[in-house]
């Protein structure tokens, strides 16, 4: 990211210094008041809220503070793998779910919940991993992952239920 270079300060006096101090998520200063120039950059290194201050004082006690806040936020939803693709069922016979593991490239622990949708767009409850159909059809059952970010990724197999 390339800082945008201070201007403005030249209100304080003119041959002002313009001071810029940079911290980021971890509060670890990554530039540390060093003197404003055109062309300072530095690489989001890390996911969070980067502080950026410019600070800049004339000899007569004049000064102007401003601070701005740098959003690096993890955009990338987690990815599912799911152990089968096909799925079949008798009604009023137990059905496993195939299981599923969930990966993100940020969060260690992502959420995974599994719906079932019955023919009738009703919700089945699994328990431990499985449902009862008591209709013969179509059903979906709905892998459904987020992280800490917020980020959501949907995965849906077919269970022929006769």
């Amino acid at each position: 990211i390339r800082l945008p270079y201070a201007r403005g300060y030249d209100v304080i006096s003119p041959n002002v210094q313009v001071y810029v101090t940079l911290t980021s998520p971890t509060g670890e200063k990554l530039i540390d008041n060093q003197i404003s120039a055109e062309g300072m950059d530095f690489v989001l290194d890390s996911y969070g809220i980067y502080s950026l201050t410019y600070y800049a004082e004339d000899s007569a006690g004049n000064y102007r503070l401003d601070s701005y806040s740098l959003f690096a936020e993890d955009t990338e939803a987690p990815s599912i793998t799911v152990s089968s693709e096909e799925l079949s069922g008798k009604v009023g016979k137990r059905v496993k779910l195939p299981d599923a593991v969930v990966l993100d490239n940020q969060d260690e622990n992502p959420v995974l919940s599994i719906y079932v949708v019955s023919p009738d767009a009703t919700y089945i409850e699994t328990v431990n991993n499985q449902f009862v159909p008591q209709t013969a059809g179509r059903y979906l059952v709905r892998y459904y992952a987020y992280d800490a970010n917020n980020n959501v990724t949907i995965k849906e197999i077919v269970c022929n239920v006769k």
